[in-house]
């Protein structure tokens, strides 16, 4: 029996729209078994949508709190999202250490220039964002910008300090509208392959993440079809999860989700329970 669960949940400790504790009302009343919290972060800095560093101590005291008090209903893991912003911030367990999470996801949210002197921007940002970072930063070459998140992908990969990779092609994001890459073009698809390789030298789990379908009017999760099947080729494990930022999308496209990856060819997810990472048959 596949166990219910979420590990990548948002709440207004950085850019979600409600507290701690109504996302795990929402969890238990759509039947979750688990829940993580993975509060954006890229600490020792923060942004205004990251996780205030001053702040960490305080977000990690409410998780066990809610832990304690709902601990007969469901089981609440404490986690982060950290960013991988070379030299800024590194999703390692070393770096974290001294708040004792119970699992680290690893996500790109920000590329910068080749020289990474120049600027930097966030790929999970609005069109205007995307638009004006691949001029800014790529002198308008989107294949460049595209290659360089990918690079950077891999970099974070071979860290291997934490246990989740965050929404692989997260990229993609704005692509159905500005339409700035081919998904479908050979330099394209060399990358996503070079990434499933490095995935698969590491003992990373990828999640299907249905955050793109319930916020940004996607028809797929992140990864892509063509991506999951490479991921599914390699050996590399999955889970999935929702990117919560609102009680309402706890559990979004879930069922679409799992059927999203026996369609790669994915009989079975992981899943983290009293410590230990287990698998589940889809």
């Amino acid at each position: 029996m596949l166990c219910k669960t979420n590990y990548h949940t948002h709440s207004t400790w950085c850019d979600g729209k409600a507290s701690l504790e109504s996302m795990v009302l929402a969890a238990i009343k759509n039947g979750l078994q688990i829940l993580g919290f993975s509060s954006h972060t890229m600490y020792p800095f923060g942004s205004n949508w990251h996780l205030q560093p001053e702040n960490t101590q305080a977000y990690c005291k409410e998780v066990h709190t809610l832990k304690e008090k709902y601990k007969d209903k469901i089981e609440i893991l404490l986690g982060f999202e950290a960013d991988y912003i070379p030299p800024v911030s590194f999703p390692t367990k070393k770096r974290y250490a001294q708040f004792n999470p119970d699992f680290l996801i690893g996500s790109v949210h920000y590329i910068s220039d080749e020289n990474k002197k120049k600027c930097c921007f966030t790929i999970d940002g609005n069109c205007d964002e995307i638009k004006t970072g691949i001029q800014t930063c790529f002198n308008g070459n989107a294949k460049k910008a595209v290659q360089v998140y990918y690079a950077t992908q891999r970099d974070m990969i071979a860290l291997s300090g934490f246990d989740i990779i965050g929404h692989l092609d997260v990229i993609r994001k704005r692509n159905d509208v500005l339409k700035f890459f081919d998904e479908t073009d050979l330099w394209y698809k060399r990358e996503i392959k070079a990434t499933a390789q490095a995935l698969a030298k590491s003992n990373l789990i990828a999640e299907i993440n249905t955050g793109g379908m319930a916020r940004a009017g996607l028809k797929t999760p992140y990864p892509s079809a063509e991506f999951l099947k490479l991921l599914n080729h390699y050996d590399i494990p999955i889970m999935i999860n929702s990117d919560a930022h609102k009680p309402e999308g706890i559990n979004a496209q879930f069922k679409f989700a799992e059927q999203y990856a026996k369609d790669a060819g994915y009989k079975e997810v992981q899943y983290l329970q009293n410590g230990t990472w287990k698998s589940a048959v889809l």
